[in-house]
């Protein structure tokens, strides 16, 4: 009949699990034993016979040093040991056909020789062949061989250790037959799973798919072996893709979970960091650049097109968000730069670079901790800290735009908005609406361009500053009110301390002070450009003149 024996011991002492043995009757032969493994319980085999119905089912064969008899007995003497009774499984399902064949929790050699087979090594140091056609190769826990020779077909490689020992997932290896050069070997890896990795071979059919080769320790080979005797590392692995995909064309290129460091080159590419302190450089293109985990730097020259970077981490540990940077090229000087909402999302963040090509889109740069880049790193040593960034942004809406105590270029753009240069040699723009200007510590220009602007003075060492574009006719104000507040200048003398000096309508005018009230107007406030108009004391806001 078709019997089924389960033998368990669920004794903690080894010698109480040995043994145990099945014993074959007269007329069954070691030629008549078909051993067959049940391709949904890798653990039991199925022992049956050649021109004789009745099988054997050996539940759980397979499993741990609890489960299984230790010996086959023949009538005629001849014992199997279960690693022999495993071979002679292996030995009959390898066939010119698509075979299922499964290792045992020793060190097993499976060839599956023609047909598209899938062969399992499971537990153990175990060398895996798919042969002709194209093979699914899984080899598990601790050490393990997989070979792959010219002819071999389209295989798949899956190398995996759920144990939570590190030495268990070390010492798996590919091994590349004669006549496959280091120079032949293509590597691609797959855009719909950065993990993944396809081998394949320049004048060549056939291929090797890593599959999650670049997962977390637990998965892939840790070495390519060549018949020369070279060796790459899983590390070096992707570097040659990552070369060989940096072409003149539109790029795809991931990086591991590693430090790495990409460029794009030519080309509209986009470039995947993943896990580690990643550098990436777009190139010439418009570009995509996504760094993931850890501190990662971005470069961007000039000439370098339109790029998007996307800089975030899912990761609970708020370090892991930390240490992100943007290092723009020696060419931009800070008053280059300057920073806008984005146009579709409010929370992106777009710089500019005044006259100068190019631009950069900050994707979810004003978002939670998670998204965005600490800093910003420019060729004359400047920094700027992710707030700062922060407070530089304007949008076509009522903003406070708040410059750092370098040279920075702010543009309010339209909305009523209140612009402060603070130290350095700033350039503000109020773009359209009724602005406030202040520049601050430093010689700066203010140019307030549409509505009635005000330009105002709080200190005296805001002195020295060039207002581009007035409007005379009564649209724009100086405001001086403060400053003359912080000299002590009060009542009719204020207007008797400031001078204007103006060649005619609509021509350039100097605001000067007295700061000392000797009636010698030492210090020039601001140089007046492009005035419409007659300039006078109707046109400043002097405060309270009682």
């Amino acid at each position: 009949g078709n019997d089924t024996i389960y033998e368990y011991s669920s004794s903690t002492q080894y010698s109480r699990h040995l043994g145990d043995k099945l014993v074959l009757g007269p007329g069954i032969a070691v030629g008549d034993v078909i051993v067959t493994r049940n391709a949904a319980d890798w653990e039991d085999v199925t022992i049956s016979f050649q021109g004789a119905a009745g099988s054997i089912l050996l539940n759980e064969q397979f499993g741990d040093n609890r489960y299984g008899v230790e010996e086959i007995v023949f009538a005629d003497g001849t014992v199997w040991t279960p690693s022999q009774l495993a071979h002679v499984g292996y030995a009959q399902a390898m066939t010119a056909g698509d075979d299922y064949i499964f290792g045992v929790k020793g060190n097993d050699t499976i060839n599956g020789a023609e047909g598209n087979d899938s062969l399992y090594g499971w537990e153990g140091i175990d060398s895996l062949t798919g042969g002709a056609g194209d093979d699914y190769l899984e080899g598990s826990w601790h050490a393990d061989t997989y070979v792959y020779n010219l002819g071999d077909g389209n295989d798949t490689i899956y190398e995996y250790s759920s144990s939570t020992q590190y030495s268990r997932h070390l010492g798996d290896k590919l091994v590349l037959g004669p006549g496959i050069a280091v120079g032949d070997v293509i590597v691609t890896r797959n855009a719909a799973d950065w993990e993944d990795v396809t081998i394949s071979f320049q004048g060549a059919a056939g291929s090797i798919l890593l599959n999650e080769q670049f997962g977390d320790n637990r998965y892939g080979v840790e070495e390519i072996v060549f018949a020369d005797g070279t060796v790459w590392t899983s590390s070096q692995l992707a570097h040659v893709g990552y070369a060989q995909a940096m072409t003149a064309g539109d790029d795809y290129i991931f990086g591991i979970q590693e430090n790495d460091t990409i460029n794009g080159g030519e080309g509209n590419d986009s470039l995947y960091g993943w896990l580690g302190a990643d550098s990436l450089t777009g190139g010439v293109g418009d570009d995509y650049l996504e760094g993931s985990w850890h501190a990662d730097t971005y470069v961007y020259n000039l000439g370098d097109g339109n790029d998007t970077i996307f800089e975030y981490s899912s990761s609970t540990q708020y370090s892991r968000h930390l240490g992100d940077k943007l290092v723009l090229g020696a060419d931009f000087a800070p008053r280059d730069v300057m920073f806008a909402k984005g146009e579709v999302d409010a929370l992106d963040v777009t710089i500019t670079f005044g006259d100068l090509p190019g631009s950069i889109l900050l994707d979810n740069q004003l978002g939670d901790s998670r998204y965005g880049l600490e800093t910003i790193e420019l060729g004359d040593g400047t920094i700027w800290t992710k707030a700062e960034i922060a407070g530089m942004v304007s949008s076509s809406s009522d903003d406070t735009v708040t410059g750092t105590d370098g040279d920075n270029y702010l543009n309010g753009q339209a909305g009523q908005d209140l612009i402060i240069g603070n130290d350095g040699d700033d350039v503000l723009l109020g773009g359209l609406g009724d602005d406030t200007l202040i520049g601050g510590l430093g010689s700066d220009t203010l140019e307030g361009g549409d509505g009635a602007d005000i330009f105002a003075y709080q200190d005296l060492l805001e002195a020295g500053d060039v207002i581009d574009g007035f409007d005379a006719t009564g649209s724009d104000l100086i405001d001086l009110d403060a400053l003359l507040d912080s000299l002590g200048i009060a009542g009719a003398d204020r207007s008797a301390r400031v001078d204007i000096q103006q060649a005619g309508s609509d021509q350039d005018a100097v605001v000067s002070l007295d700061s000392d009230g000797d009636l010698v107007f030492e210090t020039v406030l601001t140089t007046v450009t492009s005035v419409t108009g007659d300039l006078d004391n109707s046109d400043l806001n002097l405060g309270t003149l009682v």
